[in-house]
């Protein structure tokens, strides 16, 4: 006897490339939340430690976190949309939603942020223009490039249909000109920072090489990202595999900026002993020793020495870290 036949409404057919989408997206939402967490520390610490950082700065990175949560807010609200409200429907996992804004959007507007702190930086460092001007035409251009993609994504409205010279154009100039922007700032940094590092003591050598270190690294890691993400894009089309660079691209770039920032942060361990008193027999009770860290903001030790130093060669050298 043949079972009875279901009263509710068919099911639509699960595509096997399904999970090369829906895969993707849910690793780069999850990644993106995850960095969103570490920004938070590092904003926190930030403001705990550099109180008196100047109010350009203490303003950089407001706005780069006010981004950043605008994005994870959106990323939640489209997982909602593909994952729950469209359970079921591949429709709804493939939907763009709003990711043409969470992610080049708002990821461009991030990278163009810290492109152009990098770029005040380089020309503070130089005492030269024409470094500085090609990373902001580099970076404009890759602003351009982030919202012709990110208006495309509201056009398309499904990530398989993302596949026309717009959207091509749009995101080659958005990720090619993301990463030439970082190779060009991590190159600059490195030719100029060890310029200014002669003549001054082994410390400040040190904290001078450790922002070199720092400034090429995430550099580098920010390029490659991008490059990932356009390869991805070119070769594997009308799939979500370069979502999940599209989508943690921007928390890069304001980890990174936030690394420099707190690059000025020392943490001294100390020992340090607890005492309680036990109200209710009257004992005292006593913890054991434990390790203490307490955050060193003072900018006389660490780039502020620097920057006096430096400044005995160079009188235009501003520190790195802000003030």
């Amino acid at each position: 006897m043949p079972p009875p036949a279901s009263s509710g409404p068919a099911s639509a057919p699960v595509p096997p490339s399904l999970v090369k989408i829906a895969g993707p997206i849910l690793v780069a939402d999850i990644l993106a939340w995850g960095l969103y967490g570490v920004l938070a520390v590092q904003v926190y610490i930030y403001f705990l430690a550099f109180p008196r950082d100047r109010t350009a700065s203490k303003w950089l990175v407001v706005i780069v976190f006010l981004l950043e949560t605008a994005q994870v807010i959106v990323i939640a609200r489209d997982m909602f949309e593909s994952f729950a409200k469209g359970f079921g429907h591949p429709d709804a996992i493939t939907a763009l939603n709003l990711s043409g804004f969470s992610a080049p959007i708002i990821a461009g507007t991030v990278g163009f942020l810290v492109q152009l702190f990098y770029a005040y930086r380089i020309k503070v460092l130089s005492d030269r223009h024409i470094v500085p001007l090609i990373i902001c035409f580099l970076a404009v251009v890759q602003l351009v490039g982030a919202f012709i993609s990110g208006i495309r994504g509201f056009i398309g409205k499904d990530v398989r249909f993302l596949n026309t010279i717009t959207d091509r154009v749009g995101h080659g100039l958005f990720n090619a000109t993301s990463a030439a922007c970082d190779i060009v700032i991590a190159v600059a940094m490195s030719y100029y920072l060890p310029k200014l590092d002669s003549g001054v003591r082994a410390s400040t050598h040190a904290r001078v090489r450790r922002i070199i270190r720092l400034v090429v690294g995430t550099g580098s890691l920010t390029a490659a990202v991008a490059i990932i993400d356009q390869i991805l894009f070119e070769a594997f089309p009308g799939t979500g595999y370069f979502l999940t660079p599209a989508f943690v691209i921007g928390k890069l770039y304001s980890n990174s900026m936030m690394v420099i920032f707190n690059s000025r942060v020392e943490f001294n361990s100390e020992k340090d002993e607890t005492t309680i008193n036990v109200s209710n027999n009257s004992q005292s009770g006593r913890y054991p020793q434990r390790n203490v860290y307490h955050i060193s903001s003072s900018g006389d030790e660490t780039l502020r020495g620097v920057e006096s130093e430096i400044r005995s060669g160079k009188k235009d050298f501003i520190e790195l870290g802000n003030r």
